[in-house]
């Protein structure tokens, strides 16, 4: 089977625009969105070409002008690229798309960095922790200007604090992994549905009003619980605590985006500025406002939020 020369210019396009976003480095999160479209609106044949020639691309321009012999951020994405056009063919819903890319994407990178640890002779965790280390000296360098402000106490303390927490961040790799990637994929899936709203697969994947995280996901919560409390007053092998906030995050995550499809499903009746106002203020205020939304999703897979609502405004009709 050959391409006919009309069918070669969506090829080349996608495949140098997924390059292109790549190596912008400010729409790097766009990157899996050329190979999302062409898996809406082109035949496997013309997608698995992109997909091969911007691999090519960006290996070539990696080696030739980075000296960068092993893009792996580029595979990452292209990964998730792949994993989200698979959903499209296989019409995912958007809870089993989550649980796909989320899982499929942090098992991925684990086994990666296992290979090149032991089979390439690359230093995973030395690499991390020259990253944290580069941190904290940005951070040391930041408290250095801010204390001949006259900022001082506030400035070093709060900069501290942050200097202990990027000391924890390599033992959450797997569990930021996870939350990046569903980030990714609600990204380009949110921007795609919005600049190609009449697309019967995405409309396949479902509302995202009506997004429903299985109960399951509740047992995250419940095996990070005891995996803490055995390691604090039990066993004390540390591991079982990093295991338990793993989880935890995983499961803050998810329950998170459960809380926001919650939000937008009783905010739909508003005014898009009022709406609009909502969002901004869980944003400003996410470490306060996060935790309630987090909230929110977790107890509706026992209250059901949006089937009470639904029942109530029949009985008000009936009524």
């Amino acid at each position: 089977m050959t391409l006919s020369s009309k069918q070669v210019l969506p090829v080349l396009w996608c495949a140098l625009l997924s390059t292109a976003f790549y190596f912008s480095g400010f729409f790097v999160l766009f990157t899996p969105l050329p190979v999302l479209y062409l898996s809406l609106r082109r035949n496997k044949l013309q997608w698995a070409i992109s997909f091969a020639l911007t691999l090519a691309l960006v290996f070539s321009v990696s080696q030739l002008i980075f000296s960068e012999p092993v893009p792996l951020n580029a595979i990452y994405y292209l990964f998730i690229g792949s994993l989200l056009s698979l959903g499209v063919w296989k019409r995912w819903s958007l809870a089993r798309w989550g649980a796909y890319v989320g899982l499929s994407a942090t098992v991925a990178v684990i086994l990666t960095g296992f290979i090149c640890q032991y089979l390439g002779g690359y230093d995973v965790p030395g690499f991390l922790q020259r990253i944290v280390q580069e941190s904290q000296t940005v951070l040391d360098q930041v408290t250095a200007s801010q204390v001949a402000k006259g900022d001082k106490a506030e400035v070093v303390a709060m900069v501290e604090q942050m200097k202990k927490n990027l000391e924890f961040l390599p033992r959450l790799i797997p569990s930021l992994v996870f939350s990046f990637s569903l980030f990714v994929m609600i990204f380009n899936l949110s921007f795609l549905k919005v600049i190609y709203r009449l697309s019967k697969h995405l409309i396949k994947a479902g509302d995202f009003k009506r997004l429903e995280i299985s109960s399951v996901c509740v047992w995250g919560v419940i095996v990070a619980a005891v995996c803490y409390f055995l390691d604090f007053y039990v066993f004390k092998v540390t591991w079982l605590t990093w295991v338990a906030l793993n989880l935890i995050l995983v499961a803050g995550m998810v329950y998170f985006i459960q809380g926001v499809s919650i939000m937008v499903f009783f905010l739909k009746r508003y005014s898009p500025l009022f709406r609009f106002g909502i969002y901004g203020l869980v944003v400003l205020f996410f470490q306060m406002v996060g935790l309630v939304v987090v909230g929110l999703g977790l107890a509706d897979t026992w209250f059901d939020f949006r089937r009470l609502h639904q029942q109530k405004q029949t009985t008000d009709h009936g009524q």
